[in-house]
């Protein structure tokens, strides 16, 4: 009888995961007077930008939620620098622990919403491809790459 609780609690947990559509990362560079500019050289690019639409859940309560970004560079490690936010996180999905690059909290009004994360890198972005991924407690909710000259 425990057992059974403990996977139903397990799959409404899972069920009120929230869900990703239209993640983009770009490279972002600025202008003097501060107006963002959308960049595809690496060298150009100040911030990876991460923008991605919130889906409707029904079962998920409105209020704010914790999402991880992880961006994974060309070489395929994880940008990781403790000092600027970066940490350790669990994958629910295979149990294993990995290296994230960011987290923050978005306002979740249970209707869809766009929002974006910036990635300030301490050190020039090489060129290549990066990929983002999007992890909502402990899942992974969206993941979509860009090729940076």
């Amino acid at each position: 009888m425990n057992e059974e609780k403990e996977l139903l609690t397990s799959k409404i947990n899972r069920a009120a995961v929230l869900q990703t559509s239209s993640l983009e990362i770009t490279g972002v560079k600025y202008k003097g007077s501060g107006k963002e500019v959308l960049v595809n050289n690496a060298k150009r690019a100040e911030k990876l930008k991460v923008c991605f639409d919130v889906m409707p859940n029904p079962i998920a309560q409105p209020g704010d939620k914790e999402i991880i970004l992880r961006i994974l560079s060309p070489s395929g490690e994880s940008i990781y620098n403790q000092a600027a936010g970066s940490g350790i996180m669990d994958n629910l999905e295979d149990g294993s622990s990995m290296k994230y690059t960011l987290k923050g909290a978005i306002d979740y009004s249970g209707k869809r919403d766009n929002y974006c994360m910036f990635w300030e890198q301490n050190s020039p972005l090489s060129g290549g491809n990066y990929t983002a991924e999007l992890y909502h407690e402990g899942y992974l909710i969206g993941k979509n790459n860009v090729n940076l000259k």
